[in-house]
Parts: structure tokens; C-alpha cells; sequence
């Protein structure tokens, strides 16, 4: 049985709310990774956080 884990990268729109800061991955996702690679788990969902890719239409910041 292989188990899929993954970590949520929404904004959450008309709060300002970025979910990534509002659990401190941004802050601890190498300690995070490490967690789930010491879980055993097989598959990882890590999608990029768009809203912080593209803040503006058409100006793209791949940084993070």
C-alpha cells in the first residue's frame, strides 16, 4: 500500500492568508521534508505556491 502525504500552498483570498506561513513551513521545510522522508513515505504532492510565484500578471519570481 503506498500512502500519498502532501503540503497545502493556498492563499486563502480576501483574509491575506498565505497557508504556507500560517503553519511556518516557509520557516521549517527542510525540517518538514526530513520528517516526511524519516515517515517512510514513498509519495509526496508539493505544489508551488503560485500566489508568491506571481504576484503580478506576467512577472514570474521563482526564489522560493
Amino acid at each position: 500500500m503506498k500512502i500519498l502525504s502532501g503540503f497545502e500552498s493556498t492563499q486563502i483570498y480576501g483574509r491575506g492568508t498565505d497557508v504556507l506561513q500560517l503553519t511556518r513551513h516557509t520557516e521549517f521545510y527542510r525540517e518538514d521534508l526530513q520528517l516526511v522522508r524519516d515517515c517512510g513515505l514513498e509519495l509526496l504532492r508539493y505544489s508551488a505556491p503560485w500566489h508568491d510565484i506571481e504576484r503580478e500578471p506576467g512577472v514570474y519570481d521563482w526564489e522560493w
